[in-house]
């Protein structure tokens, strides 16, 4: 079994290995683990790693979600979410964008931001690309929008005052020291748990169970606590089927 995340190290490589420990001891086979952080999600259109194989699982952000659930025939299956310990998801499996500035910027509202600089992890980002365009409506809105690769990046980008601005994934577990939150965007369908299409049922289903069971024992809730999660839930496709809002942008491949 093959475990693909685009979400490390935001959300620690740790706690994948830990997660596929516990579904190793759940199934009786290995589950390797494979770190992609290129992007948050593969590619909208060609080669993604599910219809072909290569992966059996996968941990990714919901706007991809919903571009590998639109292909004919869907290429995954919605497995579960996890809930986060932020109080403002209130036990839901929702996460937010938090709009980050230098601690000393004179920015205080989104309209100060009009003709900043924006540092952003990828176009396939829920939290770094997508929440912002929804909140501002339009690129042009910036003076410049420059692709760090990652939330860590964009974050350094900001402190060392090559960007004014970054929206950072809530549940990244980064240090922030240095910057401020001007506006908390969402919330947003967490990032879930996927099966390739074509898994047998018998495993989807024991996955599914395991995921959704972590947090009764001791060395579930051990793992959940790496990422800072309570639990997963099962949760509703249709939340992601419509992640991104107008549907499949030009420039996201």
């Amino acid at each position: 079994m093959r475990l693909f995340t685009w979400l490390a190290p935001s959300i620690p490589l740790e706690f994948y290995r830990a997660l596929a420990g516990q579904l190793s001891n759940a199934l009786g086979a290995e589950v390797s683990v494979t770190s992609i952080t290129s992007a948050s999600g593969p590619a909208p259109r060609g080669h993604e790693p599910f219809s072909s194989g290569e992966a059996d699982l996968g941990a990714l952000c919901g706007p991809t979600l919903g571009w590998l659930l639109a292909r004919t025939p869907p290429a995954v299956t919605l497995l579960a979410a996890p809930v986060p310990k932020d109080s403002h998801a209130a036990g839901r499996p929702v996460y937010f964008a938090d709009l980050v500035v230098r601690r000393d910027s004179t920015v205080r509202s989104v309209e100060d931001l009009r003709a900043s600089r924006l540092a952003y992890n990828d176009r396939r980002s829920q939290s770094g690309w997508f929440s912002v365009l929804g909140r501002v409506g339009d690129v042009e809105f910036f003076s410049s929008c420059e692709r760090t690769g990652s939330h860590a990046r964009s974050i350094e980008a900001v402190r060392r005052g090559e960007a004014d601005v970054a929206a950072i994934d809530s549940t990244a577990t980064l240090d922030r020291k240095g910057l401020r939150t001007v506006e908390r965007l969402g919330p947003f369908a967490i990032q879930p748990i996927v099966a390739r299409a074509g898994l047998a049922p018998g495993i989807v289903d024991e996955v599914a169970r395991t995921l959704t069971t972590l947090h009764s024992s001791p060395s579930g809730q051990r793992c959940l606590e790496l990422a800072g999660y309570l639990r997963f839930v099962t949760a509703d496709q249709q939340a992601y089927r419509s992640a991104t809002g107008d549907g499949l942008p030009a420039d996201v491949g």
